[in-house]
């Protein structure tokens, strides 16, 4: 019975948390991916934003380039809703979307 349970769970419930979770911020990763933008995320670990933005190895990180004045390039940010008071008001980023307990930011 318990076996049943856990092949039943594991089938169709499993599945679907990422869509729960990360939804949001996957398909933002997506839009963004092909342009020649940074992407990254701010105060949380994940690994999304490598795998469907496509992430170059060395570039660079969240806070780096937020305390920058100025990119060579579009710098987006996401960070939960819930991110610390000293990411969500910096002063060189514009909040451009709020959704489903996420923030997305950009560079001035």
């Amino acid at each position: 019975m318990c076996v049943c349970l856990i092949f039943v769970y594991s089938r169709y419930v499993v599945p679907k948390i990422e869509g729960y979770t990360q939804a949001t911020p996957i398909d933002f990763y997506i839009a963004k991916s092909g342009q020649k933008v940074y992407v990254e995320t701010v105060g949380f670990k994940s690994f999304a934003h490598l795998l469907y933005f496509q992430k170059q190895a060395g570039s660079p990180t969240g806070e780096e380039l937020m305390n920058r004045s100025s990119v060579d390039r579009p710098a987006f940010f996401v960070m939960k809703s819930d991110a610390e008071d000293r990411f969500k008001y910096h002063p060189n980023l514009i909040l451009i979307n709020e959704a489903n307990g996420f923030l997305f930011y950009k560079h001035k």
